[in-house]
């Protein structure tokens, strides 16, 4: 109860720095001065300067919009190109089914940030400039193969249900089946695994700025905090510690609400949690 108080009180507090920072509030402490290089967090400078002198409380929050977003958008991205994918194996001709599930398989055994790193050399060498866009591509095309899988064992499982054979004996076509039947039934448990994998997806977007593989200066997320306060670590510890944190409580924080979330969806697990409270 406390943490889950802790959770929702944090993400108040973010998302109303988030939207004061949109306005324009504290825009000059984001602004370089050269008279404020490196101080160390004070009354003035919360979390401190950077090496430009800029305020680094304003830049983790500026962080926090791009990796919040680029989170956001991978997730439903990775979500519709998954669901996707899973729909097509769990209804087509089990030799169908077999390609695509060995293919997201040979995909799924490789090192997860070996794959990330290769789509986003990939994307950044041959299509797009180093961005928002292809840190998102990135992410989708390296995280759809969990989406795949769960999809399909969701409509394998409504599959077998009286109402499909029913609906297939009237002539319903794969297309209306999925929509009009499969979908409806299925959709709280995609919905729930959707939000679980955001938090996975903001911390690969932060390691793939980290490594230099995503966001490059102007443009600023947690990642690319982090890798500049690399660079100064045994001089200057804030410059790493600062965005490392608050990408860990957000990072906790959003486990706690979620796993709530995915609790008071699920009748089983409600019914656990109230039977180890009597």
């Amino acid at each position: 109860m406390v943490m889950r108080k802790f959770a929702v009180l944090y993400f108040g507090a973010l998302g109303i720095a988030i939207l004061l920072i949109s306005v324009g509030f504290g825009r000059q402490s984001g602004e370089v001065n050269l008279q404020t290089v490196l101080q160390a967090p004070s009354w003035n400078f919360w979390f401190g300067t950077d090496s430009l002198g800029r305020g680094l409380f304003y830049r983790s929050i500026a962080g926090a919009r791009v990796s919040l977003g680029v989170g956001l958008l991978a997730a439903f991205g990775a979500f519709g190109l998954g669901a996707f994918v899973g729909a097509i194996s769990a209804l087509m001709p089990s030799s169908v089914d077999r390609g695509l599930m060995r293919i997201t398989e040979v995909i799924s055994a490789l090192p997860h940030i070996l794959l990330l790193g290769v789509l986003g050399l990939f994307f950044q060498s041959f299509f797009l400039e180093p961005g928002i866009l292809s840190i998102s591509l990135t992410l989708i095309f390296g995280s759809w193969m969990s989406f795949a899988r769960y999809t399909r064992n969701l409509f394998l499982r409504e599959k077998s249900q009286l109402y499909v054979d029913a609906a297939v004996a009237t002539g319903a076509s794969p297309f209306r089946l999925i929509l009009r039947h499969l979908l409806p039934n299925v959709m709280t448990d995609l919905l729930v695994f959707l939000t679980l994998q955001i938090p996975h997806l903001i911390l690969a977007e932060s390691l793939l700025s980290f490594l230099g593989l995503g966001l490059r200066p102007p443009q600023v997320s947690w990642g690319a905090l982090m890798n500049e306060g690399w660079k100064s670590l045994g001089v200057y510890p804030h410059l790493l510690l600062i965005p490392s944190g608050v990408l860990f409580l957000t990072i906790l924080s959003l486990h706690l609400l979620l796993e709530e979330m995915r609790v008071k969806t699920d009748p089983q697990l409600r019914w656990q949690r109230f039977s180890e409270t009597i």
